[in-house]
């Protein structure tokens, strides 16, 4: 099991981690850019198959060993990460934001309006373990 270096604050990401400021250098690049966070999933996770699934365990510091693809949604319920961040990061594991706690994801979300759309997600895969119900207090 990997060890995560969680940073300082629960709410901003780790040092060294960078915000990306898109500048359009090529036709391929920018168009990844105007991707839907579900069209950035569908072409991370592909066809679902068990190596897709051992795939984002690996890309989320879990064991890459696991033997079907219930032992990998299994594992991922121990994970908060924010899934548009994890999409968008290029060297996973080390470069996600982990975070300690679903109400520390919670806070982080809302900040920087990065919500992933729940609407359409289908049945069985680790997308609907890793989001996390989000309920909002009005102050």
């Amino acid at each position: 099991m990997a060890t995560f270096n969680y940073g300082g604050s629960d709410d901003e990401p780790d040092a060294g981690f960078e915000v990306l400021n898109p500048s359009p250098t090529t036709s391929s690049e920018s168009c990844s850019i105007h991707l839907s966070p579900l069209q950035k999933w569908h072409n991370y996770f592909q066809k679902g198959t068990l190596q897709d699934h051992q795939r984002l365990c690996v890309d989320l510091g879990l064991p890459g060993d696991l033997p079907s693809k219930t032992k990998c949604r299994n594992a991922l319920n121990s994970i908060n990460v924010n899934i548009c961040q994890f999409l968008d990061c290029e060297n996973k594991p080390n470069d996600v934001k982990f975070f300690k706690g679903r109400n520390a994801l919670v806070r982080w979300t809302k900040k920087n309006k990065a919500f992933f759309p729940k609407r359409n997600l289908p049945q069985g895969s680790p997308l609907r373990t890793l989001l996390k119900l989000m309920v909002f207090r009005k102050h």
